[in-house]
């Protein structure tokens, strides 16, 4: 693009008129001078796109991180209401064990209960017939939830009430979980230090 034309990149004049040839070389300083200019104006030009170009794009990535940021913090407000909400409603359940109500019933009309007699160790589960079971790990709950189907009306209740409560009971697993393994500790602590009998005795 930044080119001599043809004329002026090859003296064609007799090589002994120095006048002609002083000419041809004046007039190729003047036209590499403007070639000059306009290949800087043309640099200077992009560079400035190119700038203009970068600020957009850092400027389009500040604002999908500022809202990332924000969506992260409300995300983060959300959690610590629900287990604000979660803390009040175990603490309004423990004072009204005697007044347990239960979570819902499945499409067997199996009636499902937490906190139920105060305890707070897993979900309990009575049977039409009467017959009681309980899922006591957060695996037990989890296939639970997964197993019951949101299209039915007592499912999808029940659905609700658990969602509402799984911050409660993982909770409890785990603070379950952590207690149980401290016993297990304890107690292998004991046998370690107990006194073996002799094998001759």
């Amino acid at each position: 693009k930044f080119e001599l034309p043809d004329h002026l990149k090859t003296y064609t004049g007799h090589p002994e008129d120095r006048h002609a040839l002083m000419a041809w070389k004046n007039e190729v300083a003047r036209a590499q001078a403007v070639l000059n200019a306009e290949r800087n104006e043309y640099e200077q030009e992009r560079a400035k796109i190119e700038r203009a170009k970068a600020r957009e794009e850092n400027e389009g990535k500040r604002k999908i991180e500022a809202v990332e940021e924000a969506a992260r913090r409300r995300l983060e407000i959300d959690e610590s209401r629900a287990r604000q909400r979660e803390i009040k409603r175990a603490a309004e359940d423990a004072q009204c064990q005697v007044r347990c109500r239960p979570l819902g019933m499945d499409r067997h009309l199996a009636t499902y209960w937490w906190g139920f007699g105060g305890r707070q160790d897993a979900v309990y589960v009575q049977s039409f017939s009467g017959e009681w079971g309980i899922y006591n790990t957060q695996q037990a709950v989890d296939a639970l939830v997964k197993a019951l189907c949101p299209k039915g009306v007592r499912e999808r209740a029940l659905l609700q009430q658990l969602e509402k409560r799984k911050v409660t009971i993982a909770d409890a697993f785990k603070a379950l979980s952590e207690t149980q393994e401290d016993r297990d500790r304890q107690l292998a602590a004991a046998l370690d230090g107990r006194p073996r009998r002799s094998a001759m005795a």
